[in-house]
């Protein structure tokens, strides 16, 4: 299956979107700080995991 010429536009332009978030909302914050808010977030999420479920994820980059 494959996007038609219009939704692969669509992707990119939503694509770009998302990043240029992803990069205003780090804005100011430096690694260590981004990797300690990311180990805040897994814990967050393991707490309100259905027992049994794994909630690791590869790291964000």
């Amino acid at each position: 299956m494959e996007l038609t010429e219009e939704g692969e536009k669509a992707f990119h332009r939503m694509r770009e979107a998302a990043v240029s978030f992803d990069r205003r909302l780090r804005t100011g914050l430096g690694e260590g700080e981004l990797a300690r808010l990311e180990e805040l977030l897994d814990r967050l999420s393991a707490n309100v995991a259905p027992p049994g479920e794994s909630n690791t994820r590869p790291p964000v980059e």
